[in-house]
């Protein structure tokens, strides 16, 4: 039978994923698999878990989490070189690279995608040191991540996120952000920016209409500083997909972008404290082999495979 470790972290979300692991186990060893269990509360267990299963010859790892969860554990998957499989079970707060790639919030529906073995390689970024599966973001929306992260945001959701917003929103100042990529340079006032591997974040799953996290580019999306009255509008937009062309966007695709600010910027990846300003970011193409949900019709370079 094929090996797999399966990480979950039993505090994700509403807390309930202990009471769907007998179900998950059941259809990962119905398709063939030989499963490992890992309870982890601490990212620092993860990393040790990980780092342990060199010798283990593993087909495929596991995250059971939200976002935030996925983030450790493909980190630890890099640092440590191993060739495994992908999968994902969402059972977190925010699940926006989930819901990209189609996977159902049940984890037991959830668990038969991997039972079904069906494979995508996708790409990953990276800041840094640091590797993201989904989105890395700078500004407004990581300092209310950051804040809101922790008890307010298991209590109550992405709402936690909103909440802090519409308090916060006030008291924000633009930042100045010098931008380079492969092309070129210039300097920018923005509210926020986002630099996505998939096409959604916070709730929001149309920002880059037209993206991919398997062409070997990353999304850059910000928005320039303006005042409430066009901000408005400018949300209706964005809540229809339609706001690429607007005035107060800047958007760009490519595989190499740097950012440089004046100042203290708090910044956020995958839902966890990022690393501070400057930073330059890249795409890793074809970084990973992923789960992916073969009835869902998802942009996606090449073929699915089986395995």
């Amino acid at each position: 039978m094929k090996k797999l470790a399966l990480i979950y972290n039993p505090n994700s979300g509403d807390r309930s994923f202990a009471n769907f692991l007998d179900g998950v186990v059941d259809v990962l060893q119905s398709g063939g698999f030989s499963v490992l269990l890992h309870r982890s509360e601490s990212p620092e267990s993860i990393r040790k878990f990980i780092a342990g299963l060199k010798e283990e010859r593993l087909d495929t790892i596991v995250a059971c989490g939200g976002d935030g969860s996925i983030n450790m554990v493909i980190n630890a998957i890099r640092e440590n070189c191993l060739d495994v499989k992908f999968g994902i079970i969402p059972s977190g707060t925010a699940n926006d690279f989930s819901l990209y790639l189609g996977i159902p919030k049940n984890p037991v529906l959830a668990a038969e995608i991997i039972a079904d073995a069906k494979t995508q390689f996708m790409d990953l970024g990276k800041v840094n040191d640091k590797y993201f599966m989904n989105v890395f973001a700078a500004g407004y929306p990581a300092e209310v991540s950051n804040i809101s992260y922790g008890g307010a945001k298991n209590l109550l959701g992405k709402m936690a996120y909103y909440m802090r917003g519409v308090g916060e929103l006030q008291n924000f100042t633009p930042i100045t952000v010098d931008i380079t990529n492969s092309e070129r340079q210039f300097r920018e006032e923005l509210m926020f920016a986002i630099v996505l591997n998939g096409t959604g974040a916070g709730g929001f799953m149309n920002l880059t209409p037209g993206g991919s996290a398997s062409d070997g580019l990353l999304d850059f999306l910000a928005v320039r500083k303006c005042n409430l009255t066009a901000l408005a509008p400018l949300l209706i937009k964005i809540a229809r997909g339609d706001h690429l062309n607007d005035e107060n966007i800047v958007h760009f695709r490519d595989n190499f972008i740097q950012l440089q600010t004046f100042g203290k910027l708090s910044t956020n990846i995958d839902g966890e404290e990022g690393p501070p300003m400057s930073v330059v970011i890249k795409n890793i193409p074809s970084a990973i082999e992923v789960y992916v949900n073969a009835k869902k019709s998802i942009k996606l370079q090449g073929d699915t495979n089986g395995h």
